[in-house]
């Protein structure tokens, strides 16, 4: 049998750990005799067979293990007690005992640390399921445990010979102990006292939440941690030194080989580590270990090179040998014969570097599973070292964030696909064998065939055996069908999926032959359904599992893991050459990659013999599973043709790499197999994604979609991962998707990944063909309403404009204070000395009048935070004197424009302006800038933040010439700019990186339309919590993280902050954190909301349209008086402390919106005192300035009471506006009563106080 490392804690640790607890110890060296007597008191009634069925005897058994040797008090001992039996529970279902505090007229629930379920003798396999019953011992000890809630840490199980201590975080390992064992070892008494005894299980008092035994649990697993990224950092130290070392003694091998000759030499080397910690080969000499052996062989008498004794011991477990090692000839490739491996110059010193890998203990301390995760990361490691090679790009943030500890695939990922996929096979295999109508087996005829599976001698009745018989076959029936099925991962990287896959198949064919020899089925030791588990593990490494990647390295890991699963039973590993293949598994045409791969000829066996097409009704994979590269599109240009060419109606130019898995998924399946990946779940909202939306929705049955939002499974990126499993058939007119929000990761690997998710059945003709929404009927009825009745916003006003992306806002996005200072500096070198460019005088007008000059109006207002004075109007929200108004048309620019004059100043004749805009106060190359952040519901917050921007193109127009060098175009830039020019030159090596530049280093990116931004404009943000829309009218620019409509429409402001517009941003719109924070306002989705144009005039407030627009104007200027109101009363405390104005920080927003200090007024005093006081320098600061019981805290306290009902008052008259505007909205779209009820329950709190 294997070792399959299935305990909770580590060996070595736990040894630690009861050595530590002398107490423990000691108590059980004085107390050892009378703790073993009621133990082997039990042991002699199990020999004697007097316990047969369970109910009669768990009385006793509780109180012999649980009162007499571990130190419960049960009931009747004292007023409290802490086991108690037949514990009930909500649904009237109980457990057979439970350990916790308990005491008469209290309510237990909330007491329970540990649920009992107990099982007769006779019951063998705890985690086998009987005939006769749902669910096994294990799974309903589990299913206890979830019914009571967090406070139940712990499972126990046993059928009174066996008991088995589970984690609830974990149904895989546990801790497991024999009575025999308990009775006749003092080290195993010493463990099963110290993991089961009262004082260490239950906490030390009802009130404690935690015990000894869950802080060992958490020590366990951090310590886990901490062994694997230690590992993990000696483990790619180890490669990278060696391939250093060997690339110096080995100069004229190619680097790329040298590569993969160092991944060899490491795995086989962890191999040899393996396999001796094991126990699996040793040295005849036992004086010394094998891989200590080979490291000091230049110490020996006969000073031998270490490379030399290396190349032996990897012949003699490639070929077997009694000497120096005695081992089974394992071959299966890793080992086999390497000419350019072994003709490597290598020395003793790059060996050395191996030692420290030596040094771990591979039994206790680094399991297969563990070292899994190593490989996984080890995939990633190698791809960066080939780019470093080739001399590619590689993400930075990859390569910092493997210095922080290892990362890899959770293994409540793999569980879920592989249970969703093969588990789903199964269950279909079973219905199609017939296992629902098997004769059903009553309870008593479960025992007695459990007792006869113990005694063969025990007589069947006739009838009952003629059940049996049917059940056997059935489930032999099965095995047979098992052992056929073919399971491929097409990007197998490290093999975490197949490695799972393995696992589960082996476990698989141990249930079903348990079931087999239950029902009285005993097949010879030649036939496959033999309980001898090596067999399983070779038939299905040999037979089911199969592979392919781009990466040599990554299959030859994949083949080192699984070899890792197959050395227990001491026998000629199987090659794997057969079934983990190198080769592209999307492209197979060889003029476009390196390694073509036709999947035909490469597994003929699996398609039939028929090289020529792919899978069948009869051919072709049962699964394929995996994690597809995510490779976005603008990188796969060199290989594009060959996509079109193979994909045809499929291949969509802007799609990423792993749509193209998908289609290659399907063409491997046979018919009604099962396809289960965990990709990007941007294909479900972008263009980019049409077509595999369309493959999938048409000619797939999808049965998962388990959507993660923004949720990190993958340190390395927030790529919005979804899971989806689907089978290879067209879809019934009435199939469901089962459609799962995942809100939060579970705290464990092995917890249930579904556990804390919403879930919904979704008919699978309804998803759209746009994009994809996993709703409720009436949701996705009420959303096609809405659209049916509006038109797309880019039809109405135009497709958002992006904003500024610089590449480098550390050069380009300055202060108020560099502002200023530039400014001056510029104005006052430009007046001792006129400019005597032609360009800028012009020949009779000024160039603010052309099409392509720099606007001159770039002043910041008077009071720029609260910046609403619209260029339409004098007045904030009335016409002009005139009666003219906004034009719904692109706005105009109204008062404050620069005149169209011959006169060489812009605006402001007189004033010492420039004729390019330059002015004591104002510089035509800094413009007033708005991030993401400063965008806000009804208004925005400026920060006196301004940008550099010298458009891509204006050097060139200011210069008057196309054809001029960098540094003819930097000397003129130098002369009529000096103190921009002189700013910006400590950043010019930098700059110059940049892909968002333009002609030269000092200008921004190219963009269309510039101008738009020096005019009236709706704006918002692009991460939303609520709706972020208002008028800006101040010329500012925009970054990256903010949008433009370039239409001043104040009614479409309304509706756009309306809430029929969130409810269509909640449903089209990427949540992020789970959708508990922001929506990501994409324009692929914010150009189709649809926007109802209402009737009426803009002007006319007794029309629909002119009421909107004038409720969108009052809301915008009380968010504007209201945002000046909190700022007075923090720069007034600013001011005082000497720090400007008390802002705990630009990003508090995004966190809590509305629970910063910013936003004071909708807080308490006191609430707002303790905030102030906020552990930071303001904080400390107010502390001092602000002491209890002073007169400046009492004069705040004043102020404080007295601007707080101003502010509150706005914000009621803000929400008067909101309401009415909702109403209004409902009415345009003809929304029912139920229609709205809905609406406003989904939406929920949108509008800020």
């Amino acid at each position: 049998m294997r070792s399959t490392n299935n305990n909770i804690f580590g060996k070595k640790f736990l040894a630690s750990k009861i050595k530590e607890e002398s107490s423990t110890s000691s108590f059980l060296k004085e107390n050892r005799e009378n703790l073993l007597k009621p133990i082997k008191k039990w042991l002699s009634m199990l020999d004697s067979g007097v316990i047969k069925d369970e109910e009669s005897f768990q009385d006793p058994f509780i109180d012999t293990i649980f009162r007499q040797t571990l130190g419960y008090k049960r009931q009747g001992d004292s007023p409290t007690w802490e086991c108690t039996r037949e514990y009930k529970m909500q649904g009237g279902k109980s457990s057979d005992a439970a350990l916790g505090f308990f005491e008469n007229g209290k309510d237990e629930h909330s007491s329970v640390f540990a649920v009992i379920e107990l099982k007769a003798p006779f019951t063998k396999d705890l985690s086998r399921k009987p005939a006769s019953r749902e669910l096994s011992a294990v799974e309903q000890g589990f299913d206890y445990s979830a019914k009571i809630g967090s406070t139940c840490h712990w499972v126990i199980v046993s059928n009174m010979d066996e008991i088995r201590l589970y984690h609830v975080g974990d149904q895989n390992r546990y801790e497991s102990f024999n009575i025999a064992e308990i009775a006749n070892s003092p080290t195993e008494m010493e463990r099963f006292y110290f993991l089961l005894c009262r004082q260490n299980l239950l906490p030390y008092a009802p009130s404690s939440k935690e015990s000894y035994l869950d802080k060992l649990y958490a020590r366990n697993q951090a310590d886990q941690a901490e062994i694997n990224n230690k590992f993990y950092a000696i483990y790619s130290r180890t490669r990278q030194d060696i391939f250093n070392k060997l690339s110096e003694t080995n100069p004229d091998i190619d680097k790329l080989v040298l590569l993969e000759k160092v991944q060899k030499i490491l795995d086989r080397f962890l191999f040899m580590c393996f396999c001796e910690d094991k126990g699996f080969i040793n040295r005849s000499a036992a004086d010394e270990e094998l891989t200590k052996f080979i490291l000091n062989a230049p110490k020996k008498s006969f000073r031998g090179s270490i490379w030399n004794e290396f190349m032996d011991i990897s012949r003699a477990i490639d070929e077997g040998s009694d000497q120096p090692i005695k081992i089974p000839p394992y071959d299966g490739g890793l080992f086999a014969k390497d000419s350019e491996l072994e003709n490597l110059n290598v020395s003793n010193d790059a060996l050395e570097s191996l030692r420290p890998i030596a040094e771990y203990d591979f039994d206790s301390e680094l399991d297969v599973n563990i070292l899994g995760h190593i490989f996984e990361q080890s995939v990633s490691d190698i791809e960066e070292l080939k780019a470093k090679i080739k001399g590619q790009n590689f993400d930075e943030k990859k390569g910092k964030r493997k210095k922080q500890g290892i990362y890899y695939t959770p293994a409540y990922i793999t569980s879920f696909i592989i249970e969703e996929t093969i588990g789903a096979w199964i269950e279909r295999e079973k219905i199609r064998l017939g296992f629902e109508s098997l004769p059903q087996i009553t309870e008593d005829e479960e025992k007695l065939l459990s007792e006869a599976e113990i005694n063969p001698k025990i007589k069947i009745p006739k009838s009952l055996e003629t059940k049996s018989k049917e059940h056997a076959k059935a489930w032999t029936g099965l095995q047979e069908r098992l052992k056929q099925i073919k399971v491929l991962d097409p990007a197998c990287g490290s093999g975490a999926f197949l490695n799972k896959a393995f696992d589960y198949l082996v476990s698989s064919h141990e249930k079903i032959t348990s079931q087999r020899k239950h029902f009285g089925d005993r097949p010879s030791a030649s036939v496959f359904g033999t309980i001898d588990q090596p067999k399983f593990d070779d038939f299905v490494a040999k037979n089911n599992l199969f592979g392919a990647d781009l990466s040599k390295e990554s299959v030859e890991i994949t083949r080192l893991s699984l070899w890792l699963r197959l050395v227990y039973h001491k026998e000629k590993l199987p090659s794997l050459d057969h079934a983990i293949k190198h080769g592209d598994s999307i492209v197979a045409d060889p003029a476009y990659t390196k390694v073509p791969f036709n999947w035909a000829t490469e597994f003929h066996n699996i398609f039939g013999g028929d090289k020529s097409s792919l899978a069948s009704d009869t051919s072709g994979f049962d699964i394929v599973i995996g994690n597809p590269p995510y490779v976005r599109q603008e990188f796969l240009s060199p290989i594009k043709p060959a996509l079109q060419k193979e994909y045809q109606e499929f291949y969509n130019g802007t799609a990423d790499l792993y749509t193209y898995f998908y289609r290659r998924g399907f063409q491997l399946l046979k018919k009604d197999g099962y396809l289960g990946f965990i990709t990007s779940s941007t294909f479900t909202k972008t263009s980019s994604g049409a077509n595999l939306r369309r493959f999938l929705k048409n000619e797939t049955a999808i049965d998962r979609f388990v959507d993660f939002g923004d949720l990190q499974i993958f340190e390395d990126a927030t790529n919005y991962p979804c899971i989806v499993v689907a089978r290879n058939t067209k879809p019934a007119l009435d199939h469901k998707v089962q459609f799962a929000e995942v809100e939060s990761l579970p705290g464990l690997e092995t917890e249930n990944l579904l556990e804390k998710a919403s879930h919904v059945k979704v008919a699978q003709n309804s998803l759209g063909e746009d994009s994809w929404n996993f709703d409720r009927p009436e949701v996705e009825a009420l959303r096609r309403k809405i659209f049916s009745k509006g038109r797309p916003l880019k039809d109405v006003a135009g497709s958002p404009l992006y904003g500024i992306k610089t590449g480098l806002n550390e050069a380009f996005v300055i202060d108020k204070a560099t502002r200023d200072r530039l400014v001056k500096e510029e104005f006052e070198q430009r007046s001792k000395q006129p400019h005597p460019n032609p360009l800028l005088v012009g020949e009779g007008e000024s160039p603010s009048c052309g099409e392509d000059a720099v606007s001159a109006n770039n002043s910041p207002s008077t009071y720029g935070r609260n910046a609403f004075s619209p260029n339409c109007s004098p007045s904030p929200f009335g016409e002009e004197k005139d009666g003219s108004s906004c034009s719904p048309s692109p706005c105009e620019k109204g008062k404050g424009e620069p005149s169209c004059s011959s006169s060489p100043f812009g605006r402001g004749e007189g004033e010492g302006v420039f004729a390019d805009g330059l002015s004591s106060t104002n510089h035509p190359l800094i413009k007033p800038f708005l991030v993401g952040r400063d965008l806000k519901q009804w208004h925005y917050d400026f920060r006196e933040r301004y940008l550099v921007a010298i458009q891509k193109g204006w050097t060139k127009q200011w210069a008057g010439k196309e054809d001029i060098t960098e540094a003819e175009a930097w000397g003129i830039f130098e002369k009529y700019y000096p103190a921009i020019s002189n700013y910006l030159k400590p950043f010019e090596e930098r700059a110059k990186k940049r892909q968002d530049k333009g002609d030269f280093w000092w200008e921004l990116r190219a963009c269309e339309y510039y101008k738009t931004f020096e005019g009236p404009k709706i704006v918002y943000p692009h991460f939303q919590r609520i709706p972020k829309y208002c008028m800006d009218v101040n010329d500012n620019f925009l970054n990256n993280k903010g949008y433009i409509i370039p239409y001043c429409y104040w009614w479409l402001i309304s509706i756009l902050n309306s809430r029929l517009i969130w409810y269509e941003t909640q449903l089209s719109c990427s949540a992020m954190r789970g959708g508990m924070w922001r929506y990501e306002m994409c324009t692929q989705f914010v150009e189709l909301f649809p926007i109802i144009d209402p009737p009426g005039d803009e002007n006319n407030p007794s029309t629909p349209k002119g009421r909107l627009a004038l409720l969108a104007k009052k809301a915008q200027e009380k968010a504007f008086k209201r945002l000046q109101l909190r700022h007075d009363l923090l720069e007034m405390i600013g001011d005082q402390l000497g720090q400007g104005k008390a802002n705990e920080g630009d990003d508090a927003e995004e966190v809590s919106e509305g629970s910063d200090i910013n936003k004071w007024d909708t807080l308490s005093w006191n609430d707002f005192v303790k905030k102030a006081q906020s552990p930071s320098a303001f904080g400390k600061a107010f502390k001092e300035q602000f002491a209890p019981m002073t007169r400046r805290l009492l004069d705040l306290k004043r102020l404080f009471e007295e601007m707080q009902p101003e502010c509150k008052q706005l914000t009621e008259e803000i929400h008067a506006c909101e309401n009415e505007i909702n109403q209004i909205v409902y009415g345009l779209y003809e929304l029912t009563p139920d229609e709205i009820k809905l609406l406003e329950e989904l939406t929920g709190n949108i509008y800020e106080d």
